[in-house]
């Protein structure tokens, strides 16, 4: 194994410098090491978890590369909820010299990987978002430093973590079964005209869970349900898409989302709302009781008054993983085989996870 390139640095490659470590939303960083474990046990691995409270950071120690890499490349990355990107740690730098921290971190590579492409980053919380200047300054430099070893088709990328001025991850991720960006925060900007933030919550949710496919299945010509649809940020985004959209609500909608046409404002409960006759689409973004809403999308979906659904559960402060975990549990017995049921919690949701489900013909 090479060593550090300076008396200034410490490079540790032992036991605790191996992990999978995972960006993460700011505060969520239990949970997503939660998450990681729970994984870890179904492919017979265990471990211990580092939890880095605020910084967007978290690692699961499974205790060798091996395991690490086992975990990262055969668990399906797109079903992770709570963890953003996932990475294989190889080593950690510690007092990297200000003046030369580019050596350090290619000396801490071993010889023999290459990589797609190279990643510059830190985490999401306050102390990362500061580092960000740094990040982009030392990215060139080192890029020129392994030109060498930037291979396009490798399957492998290389990302360097900055927790502090002169502290640093360096780590890999499988390209195939990792985020394609960088903290794994999708760069989507919030549509004009918008009449709320909460567009760009939909409009990230339908990037997420229907990719390449979201224009065969959000057309114009299809009909939604947005339950809980005031002020009217997703009716909005859906009528921008040309499907008609009864919006229920008992508050007020924005004037221009009824000027539009495309919308039919019910001042009914959310809750007790029946559609005349069954929709493409059912969105609903209510700040109730997640098992409440969870129940209430079951309805819909049992009762096949929708192709598709898209909604939040708000998770309980005192116990966000677990109540997740009991409510996927509790859908996924409900509907059954006939529906297929994702959730990802999303860069614009706050103490939430959003759920997208599919009812199968």
């Amino acid at each position: 194994m090479p060593g550090a390139s300076s008396r200034s640095t410490c490079w540790n490659r032992a036991h605790d410098a191996v992990s999978v470590l995972a960006h993460v939303r700011p505060s969520f960083e239990r949970e997503a090491g939660q998450e990681l474990q729970a994984l870890a046990r179904v492919h017979n691995l265990f471990g211990h978890l580092r939890v880095m409270e605020g910084s967007g950071l978290c690692e699961l120690v499974l205790g060798d590369e091996d395991a690490d890499r086992q975990l990262v490349t055969s668990a399906p990355f797109v079903d992770l909820v709570f963890v953003r990107q996932w990475l294989v740690s190889i080593a950690q730098l510690r007092a990297l010299a200000p003046g030369d921290r580019v050596s350090a971190i290619v000396a801490a590579l071993p010889k023999q990987l290459v990589f797609d492409d190279l990643w510059v980053e830190s985490g999401d919380g306050d102390e990362g978002r500061r580092l960000g200047r740094l990040c982009r300054s030392i990215t060139e430099p080192l890029r020129n430093a392994l030109a060498d070893r930037l291979v396009v088709g490798s399957g492998l990328r290389l990302h360097v973590v900055f927790t502090s001025g002169d502290s640093a991850y360096v780590a890999y991720a499988p390209v195939e079964n990792s985020s394609a960006w960088p903290k794994g925060i999708p760069r989507l900007r919030l549509p004009r005209g918008a009449p709320s933030r909460a567009s760009a919550k939909l409009e990230e949710g339908i990037f997420w869970f229907l990719g390449s496919s979201a224009e065969g299945e959000l057309r114009a010509g299809m009909s939604a349900v947005d339950l809980g649809a005031a002020p009217g940020g997703w009716s909005w985004s859906l009528t921008r898409r040309g499907l008609d959209v009864v919006a229920v609500d008992k508050a007020a909608l924005a004037p221009e989302l009824l000027a539009s046409g495309f919308v039919e404002h019910v001042e009914r409960d959310a809750f007790t709302f029946k559609p005349a006759k069954a929709v493409d689409w059912c969105v609903c973004d209510i700040a109730d009781k997640p098992a409440r809403v969870a129940d209430l999308m079951c309805k819909w979906l049992e009762n096949r008054w929708c192709r598709w659904a898209l909604f939040n559960l708000k998770l309980p402060m005192s116990s966000r993983y677990e109540s997740f975990v009991e409510l996927r549990e509790r859908m996924t017995s409900r509907l059954g085989e006939h529906v297929v049921l994702r959730f990802k919690q999303l860069y614009h949701d706050r103490a939430e996870v959003t759920g997208c489900a599919q009812v199968l013909t």
